[in-house]
């Protein structure tokens, strides 16, 4: 009997400590996140290495934040000043703005690099947004960086830029990949808006400074309404009409509705499906209609 009951002790004990393992390795599995330009995932990335995932020359590591794992993604020699910037921004964005997903921002160090990481269908407009002066792009799980670009920048334009493209990416993601049925002028106004905030209150920036140029600015642009497609720079992040007017309005937005309904409510109202006029009405209480009067009348007051 003795015998029985302490082999079955031992057996319970060995089914336990199985059970144990098992658990354990589950709750080490992290979070991946998916590369713009392959199918390939990373589930463990290492400090800069290159992995058999990644194409040669092309290395990876990751950016410390509490959610979704981020991936700073790079052209071998690219500028260690470079790269350094976008891992201190990140986790700034980050803090502020919230998630964006699982995201690899992909720094390039040739144009013939960040073109080639594009789908062949969209490869003429990168080359041309390329040779316009793009610094970056963003949108749902990727940030692309032209590098030499970038570089060329000063530290704090540098990360108004990362701030402005992982916001995109914050808006795709509440959104469910529907910020793009959203005006450009929203879009980008709003991404304008929010990384001029965000490096205020980091003291990165002289926020009043900025905002009187673009006040300057659209003193000889459009009406708002004509920025709802048209109005772009003549490649992606400039500072094209919609960007300018668009700045602008996205502040008298939040003077009437506050931040959170500027940077989250909006693009969370669109993930059902609904479209973006009805979605704008029920989360700042007015019509675009009326919103665009009483914009235009404000505009001439400063």
């Amino acid at each position: 009997m003795a015998g029985r009951r302490r082999s079955a002790a031992l057996l319970w004990v060995a089914l336990l400590l199985a059970a144990c393992r098992t658990s354990g390795s589950t709750a080490q599995q992290p979070a991946t996140a998916s590369p713009p330009t392959t199918s390939a995932t990373t589930t463990q990335p290492a400090p800069a290495t290159t992995s058999t995932t990644l194409p040669a020359g092309i290395l990876q590591r990751p950016i410390t934040v509490p959610g979704p794992a981020v991936l700073l993604r790079y052209d071998e020699g690219m500028a260690p000043e470079g790269l350094s910037i976008v891992e201190a921004t990140i986790p700034v964005a980050y803090e502020a703005l919230g998630e964006a997903g699982p995201l690899v921002v992909h720094v390039y160090a040739s144009a013939d690099n960040f073109v080639a990481s594009h789908d062949p269908r969209l490869q003429e407009r990168a080359r041309a947004d390329v040779e316009g002066g793009l610094v970056a792009t963003g949108g749902a799980g990727a940030i692309r960086i032209y590098g030499p670009r970038f570089l060329d920048r000063d530290t704090a334009d540098r990360r108004l830029a990362v701030i402005h493209e992982y916001f995109h990416a914050v808006q795709a993601r509440l959104s469910g990949g529907r910020s793009t049925t959203a005006p450009l002028w929203l879009r980008e106004g709003t991404a304008r808006y929010v990384e001029r905030g965000v490096a205020r209150d980091r003291g990165y920036i002289d926020y009043g400074r900025r905002r009187s140029t673009d006040v300057r600015s659209s003193r000889g642009l459009e009406a708002l309404v004509a920025y709802e497609e048209p109005g772009g720079a003549t490649f992606r992040g400039d500072s094209g009409g919609a960007y300018i007017v668009g700045f602008l309005a996205s502040e008298y937005l939040e003077s009437l509705k506050g931040r959170d309904a500027v940077q989250r409510e909006f693009w969370a109202g669109l993930r059902s499906g609904t479209d973006w006029k009805i979605a704008f009405a029920a989360v700042f209480d007015v019509s675009v209609e009326r919103f665009y009067a009483d914009f235009e009348a404000y505009r001439q007051t400063l």
